[in-house]
Formats: C-alpha cells, sequence, structure tokens
C-alpha cells in the first residue's frame, strides 16, 4: 500500500502498543528502554538491533511492535487517507486501562470500573492483532456473497421503481441513482482481495460481549520469582480456540510484565494474587509462544524461547 503523507499525520501505529510492551522490557540499568524480540522461524542467534539478521534481537521498544499506516484506509468519499481514527481511538482504550495495568505490576488487583476498563483493552488486543485481521481478510470474500445473496435492495429498489408514476421523474432519478451506487460499491467490494479498513473500523473498536464476560469471571494474578520471567507476544490475551471463548470451561491467560501474568477463569476459586510456579511460568510461556503470529518479547535471550516457537503443544488449566 503506497500512502501519502498530509500535514504530518500519525502514522506509525502500533499493533502492540509501547506502554504494554514497556512491562517486559530489560532489567539491565541503561537498557530499560530496551527488549528482546524474537521471531518465528529464525535460528537462535543474539543480536543488537537488525530483526531478521539476530534472533532475538534487542531493540528499543519505541522501534517495536509498529507498522507504517497499518490502521491507514482510504476514504470512502474519496477525499483521501485517513490515517488517525483508528490510531487515536485506540489510544483512549489504553489510556483508560493504565491504571489497572500499573495496579496489576504493583502486584494489586483491580476492581470496578478499572476492571471493565482493562477487559476492554483486553478484547480489543485480541481484535486488533494481525492474526485477527488476517482471519478478517480471509472471511470478506465469502461474507460479501453471502450479504449480496441475502440481500433485498435491488429487489426493493425494483418494486419502488414499478410502484412510482412515470411522470415523477425526480423519484425514478432518485431510484437510478442509488441503484447505480449500490451496484458500483458490490463490485467494489466483490473485487477486493481483503476487508475495506473503513469497515474492519467498527469491527475492531465496536461494542463487544467480551469485556462484560471477562469481566465478570474470576481474576487471579499470579507472580513469579526473580528467576524466572513470563513472555509476551504479538497476540499475548490467550484462550483454547478450540474450545472458543463461550466456553463453560474458559480460562484466558494474559501476560501484564515480566514477572505477572492475569489469568481468568469461570471456576469458582478465590480472587487473589498469588506466586507462580515454574509448572504455571512454563505453560504461559508455551501459550505465548504458541499464540504468537510472528514475535515473541521477553527481559533477556534464551535459547529455549526459540524451541518454544517451533513446538506444539497440548495446553493445560492454570486454575485448578
Amino acid at each position: 500500500m503506497t500512502v501519502v503523507a498530509v500535514n504530518n499525520p500519525k502514522r506509525k501505529h502500533h499493533i502492540t502498543p509501547a506502554f504494554y510492551l514497556r512491562g517486559f522490557t530489560c532489567p539491565e540499568e541503561g537498557r530499560r528502554s530496551f527488549i528482546w524480540v524474537y521471531e518465528r522461524g529464525l535460528p537462535y542467534k543474539p543480536g543488537y538491533i537488525k530483526t531478521g539478521v539476530y534472533n532475538p534481537c534487542q531493540r528499543p521498544v519505541t522501534a517495536t511492535g509498529f507498522e507504517w499506516d497499518y490502521y491507514a484506509f482510504e476514504k470512502p468519499d474519496g477525499s483521501g487517507w485517513d490515517y488517525e481514527t483508528y490510531e487515536n481511538h485506540l489510544e483512549k482504550v489504553e489510556d483508560a486501562a493504565k491504571p489497572a495495568i500499573l495496579r496489576l505490576r504493583r502486584h494489586e488487583l483491580v476492581e470496578g470500573a478499572d476492571r471493565m476498563a482493562l477487559a476492554t483493552y483486553m478484547a480489543v488486543m485480541l481484535k486488533r492483532v494481525p492474526r485477527r485481521r488476517e482471519w478478517a481478510d480471509g472471511m470478506w470474500p465469502e461474507f460479501i456473497r453471502e450479504f449480496e445473496q441475502g440481500s433485498k435492495v435491488l429487489e426493493q429498489l425494483d418494486a419502488y421503481e414499478k410502484n412510482t408514476s412515470p411522470s415523477d421523474t425526480k423519484r425514478l432519478a432518485n431510484i437510478a441513482r442509488i441503484r447505480a451506487e449500490y451496484t458500483g460499491l458490490m463490485n467494489q467490494y466483490k473485487s477486493a482481495e481483503s476487508i475495506p479498513r473503513h469497515i474492519l473500523l467498527p469491527i475492531l473498536t465496536g461494542q463487544s460481549k467480551i469485556p462484560p464476560a471477562l469481566h465478570d469471571m474470576t481474576w487471579r494474578l499470579l507472580v513469579c520469582d526473580k528467576a524466572d520471567f513470563f513472555l509476551t507476544s504479538d497476540n499475548p490475551l490467550w484462550f483454547d480456540e478450540q474450545r472458543g471463548i463461550g466456553s463453560e470451561r474458559l480460562e484466558v491467560s494474559f501476560p501484564v510484565s515480566s514477572d505477572t501474568v492475569l489469568v481468568i477463569s469461570r471456576k469458582a476459586v478465590a480472587e487473589g494474587v498469588f506466586g507462580a510456579g515454574r509448572r504455571v511460568v512454563d505453560e504461559v510461556n508455551r501459550r505465548s509462544a504458541t499464540r504468537a503470529t510472528q514475535y515473541l518479547y521477553g527481559r533477556q535471550p534464551e535459547p529455549w524461547v526459540v524451541k518454544f516457537l517451533s513446538r506444539s503443544y497440548t495446553p493445560r488449566f492454570i486454575v485448578r
């Protein structure tokens, strides 16, 4: 996609928010604004700055987790490109969730409005990642075909035209205009290889049943020992996709920082802050590796992380 910037709009669009990634940065003094980026499909070869050459590659957080013009779309009226609608909305969701994330990183649970704000943030994270966009793009041809087959627009226009007097030239002209616009739009959509971005926007930012569902489940914050650490990915919210988000046995995990993971469950257990043993750390990290579209992020270079990216695994419940 080739786009032209106008009036210096926001074009550095974050797929994984920088504020979120700062919870997983290097612990060394002077390197706390850097993070280790692991890429799927590459051998273990740690180094600095050059992704695609080194794996993992240590990079500044500000240069990680974004893609130029990722949320840009051409305006339907043909007046140019919109670079900021997506990014501005996502920033509002992120800002609302920051107090909750900071509390979790201090090893405190969240309640009330902060809890709902974080649930909304997690739901948007699920929808904004590349895997979800790839899914929407793949479904688009079938969706538009089924829409056209089920649409009654042309039949209704034909009925209006049939019931309009030949002398009512203004009404007939309006019907002809609407028919032409509808037919042109459908032809444009059918020829598109992916879902038009101005249609994807309300899907991404619209209301969802997921936040209230997450809010009402059992929340546990698990904290690991200093010798261990949690990874995260470019697709950080994990649940068993085979069971689905509506499963009665649903368990969701969301790494919050290198030493904390939020685990949300439908099991009737006590909420609170608990320790995370090695079993839990391994389980969360395997989930992150399996869920990653392309990148894993962590505080330090380790060869076992690359191995996690190349292996499949059978998920196990954390909350028992």
